[in-house]
């Protein structure tokens, strides 16, 4: 879920995380979107593209969101 007005998902059982548009990139039928956390690290995400699909400014404040049960933990291999 997309949602660059902030919508409440903790209602939801929904993980969020909030930045800024990096970078947005169209390839094929997916939209690539580059998101800036607040802490500088950024954080990738891919939806499938539409006709209509609004495109997102650099610099425009957004909130993703998704189901806890789709999170998964990756271990780091350092």
């Amino acid at each position: 879920v997309l949602d660059s007005d902030a919508a409440p998902a903790a209602a939801q059982q929904q993980n969020t995380c909030t930045g800024t548009v990096a970078q947005t990139s169209f390839i094929g039928g997916m939209t690539r979107i580059e998101l800036k956390r607040g802490n500088g690290a950024p954080l990738l995400v891919k939806t499938i593209s539409t006709r209509a699909a609004e495109r997102l400014p650099v610099g425009q404040a957004m909130t993703v969101a998704w189901s806890a049960n789709d999170s998964v933990v990756l271990k780091n291999q350092e």
